[in-house]
């Protein structure tokens, strides 16, 4: 059950990034210095992970690819919330908390991702509430 979780989290970034590269109006726009260096880190990380012959080595270089391509999210949500949709990090919190509540064992091999990937959601969430309200975007200044 955990592989089903971490395989859509993987699917989706990779269709967001196809639709991204058939735009024509994304070879115009260029990356920020913070957003290159968040994908060398998460390339790095994915290499490691490659190479890597340890379950757990792999699973913490896995985390740690992630959350280095979700920073230029995070900060997303945080400049701009009404850029965002809720309830996209919703489901994806609802699908770590499902999968963390059927594990049999909680072993770090087992339940990190899902743990990952729950408090990743609940950050973004929190961030999109606190900038955006309980009602929609735009209730607070930037």
């Amino acid at each position: 059950m955990p592989a089903v979780t971490t395989v859509s989290v993987g699917l989706g970034p990779l269709l967001v990034l196809l639709c991204a590269l058939s735009r024509p109006g994304f070879r115009t726009t260029r990356p920020n210095p913070a957003e290159l260096c968040c994908a060398a880190l998460s390339l790095g990380a994915l290499v490691g992970w490659w190479i890597t012959t340890q379950a757990q080595t792999a699973l913490a270089l896995s985390i740690l690819a992630d959350g280095c391509a979700a920073v230029p999210t995070l900060v997303k949500c945080y400049r701009h919330p009404e850029t965002e949709d809720r309830t996209v990090y919703a489901l994806m919190a609802l699908s770590a908390a499902l999968t963390l509540i059927t594990l049999p064992a909680w072993t770090f091999t087992v339940a990190g991702f899902s743990c990952y990937l729950l408090t990743l959601c609940s950050t973004l969430l929190i961030l999109l509430w606190r900038r955006s309200g309980p009602s929609g975007p735009g209730t607070l200044p930037p």
